[in-house]
């Protein structure tokens, strides 16, 4: 584990920097999805800004989820933390690679109903 996690690292040498987590992630099917543009900004920080759809093939349209953050990353792991009334949302973001896994914990309104940024994403750019 710590291969890997120092592996995926971004590599500084010299002044320069390798990003190893900006890029354009999409995961889902016909029904629900989502998307995460990721943007490294240097100094172990992202940011990150994503669209989450849930019912895309509705008559009455899909419900939205949109978010736009700045986190900082550790061990390929970054974490957004909020709050709506009493309850607490996370998500967590892990980088491998060409795949990101996220993993939120859901609060009922915090996005349209059922729109989540859950699962595991591929990397397309």
């Amino acid at each position: 584990v710590h291969i890997t996690e120092t592996w995926n690292q971004p590599f500084k040498f010299e002044g320069v920097t390798v990003d190893i987590y900006s890029g354009h992630y999409e995961r889902g099917n016909e029904f629900e999805g989502a998307e995460l543009d990721v943007k490294y900004l240097g100094n172990d920080l992202i940011q990150v800004k994503g669209c989450a759809l849930w019912g895309k093939t509705r008559e009455v349209g899909p419900n939205i989820g949109e978010l736009d953050f700045v986190a900082e990353v550790h061990s390929n792991k970054a974490i957004l933390t909020d709050k709506l009334f009493d309850h607490k949302y996370s998500l967590e973001l892990a980088f491998w690679g060409s795949k990101l896994t996220a993993k939120e914990k859901y609060v009922v309104a915090y996005f349209g109903m059922n729109a989540s940024f859950d699962g595991e994403y591929r990397k397309l750019k």
